[in-house]
């Protein structure tokens, strides 16, 4: 995850291109994870879904700070905060919906919510 953080925090300029691949790696990764059923696969899809995911924290960080200069400490504490509910949130559903339908299934939800992100990403303009 530090490489692709990493990475992540160098390329400010192309940013949206940049969170929707990672946000696409991602939602390939743990589909193809959660769909094959053979250890080596999902080292595989598991690293790459650590990967994705670690581009698009720096970059959502980097925008905000850009975007909104005169008010950094504003943005970013609502950035933080909207981090932390979602780590809250997420785990919550996704845990109740193992215990009523099991974990394969219940692990569907973060690819559906990707989807919904990457929609999202795409109605947004170029920052």
């Amino acid at each position: 995850m530090a490489v692709g953080r990493y990475i992540g925090s160098k390329f400010e300029e192309k940013s949206n291109m940049f969170v929707k691949a990672g946000l696409w790696i991602s939602l390939i990764s743990l589909t193809l994870g959660l769909i094959i059923r053979n250890p080596v696969v999902n080292l595989v899809c598991f690293t790459l879904l650590g990967f994705g995911f670690s581009v698009v924290w720096p970059v959502i960080v980097s925008i905000t700070a850009k975007k909104y200069p005169q008010y950094t400490g504003t943005s970013m504490g609502i950035i933080m905060t909207s981090g932390a509910i979602g780590g809250i949130i997420v785990p919550f559903l996704t845990g109740v919906a193992a215990e009523l339908a099991g974990i394969a299934a219940a692990l569907m939800i973060i690819p559906v919510l990707t989807l919904i992100i990457l929609f999202i990403v795409g109605k947004i303009e170029k920052y």
